[in-house]
């Protein structure tokens, strides 16, 4: 029979093949439709209605799909909760620090900025200053998503333990905390990407291109994973002052 963990991780795992089956499919349906004109003669009006009825529906039944672990969440098994040895000492102005850098974005934002830049000024040149207004808008954008989601912060005292990325946080107490435990995190294939994300549990993921983190379950349900190098250490900072309290 199995156990909870493994039903658990069954779950999991089915979860992030539907979520993930679900975007290609619908960008499949959406591509071969655009090119269908090219290929095939279709009313223009027929095409039209069918195209806004598949990108609208098809949207929504994806959003729908993707959305669905944040109203149905799988608690994790207590048993999988490790015991911490409880001789880990913390003074009562301690304060638990780690920033990381969204490194994948960077690598991905960087090269669009210098191509809006390159486009706009080549319009600039070309006098085109409609165009080179619209691609330095453009490159402006790229860049103000790196200065406000560059970084990821953690910070936690004896009350609370801030989570940071730009203007989206969540601030927990610490006596809200029903469970912390260090875990492993797949980015890509549980969380479909990098930044504030869903995990296939119903988790809000605070998720940086690394396989390490911690994750903490609160008193009304509510579940955040969390990328951070130091987990081990977070985990015995709160339990040290949860046990204070």
């Amino acid at each position: 029979m199995p156990t909870d963990m493994q039903l658990y991780n069954k779950l999991t795992k089915k979860r992030t093949k539907i979520r993930w089956l679900s975007v290609l499919v619908f960008f499949t349906v959406v591509m071969v439709l655009s090119f269908l004109p090219f290929i095939v003669e279709i009313d223009e009006g027929i095409y039209s209605i069918v195209l806004l009825v598949i990108i609208f529906g098809g949207g929504a039944v994806m959003l729908s799909i993707l959305g669905h672990p944040y109203f149905n969440r799988i608690e994790l098994p207590r048993t999988a909760e490790k015991q911490v040895d409880g001789k880990v000492y913390f003074g009562e102005g301690s304060v638990f620090t780690e920033e990381l850098t969204l490194k994948l974005l960077y690598y991905l934002t960087l090269p669009l900025i210098a191509l809006f830049a390159g486009f706009t000024f080549y319009a600039i040149i070309q006098e085109e200053h409609i165009e080179a207004l619209s691609l330095g808008a453009g490159s402006l954008f790229f860049l103000l998503v790196i200065i406000l989601f560059g970084r990821l912060s953690i910070v936690a005292n004896s009350e609370n333990v801030k989570i940071a990325l730009g203007p989206l946080k969540t601030d927990i107490s610490i006596q809200e905390i029903k469970s912390i435990i260090p875990t492993t995190i797949r980015p890509i294939r549980d969380y479909m990407g990098i930044g504030k994300r869903l995990g296939p549990d119903g988790a809000i993921g605070y998720i940086v291109f690394l396989k390490t983190g911690i994750r903490i379950e609160l008193e009304d349900g509510k579940v955040y994973v969390v990328t951070m190098r130091k987990a081990q250490e977070l985990t015995d900072f709160v339990r040290f002052f949860q046990r204070k309290k």
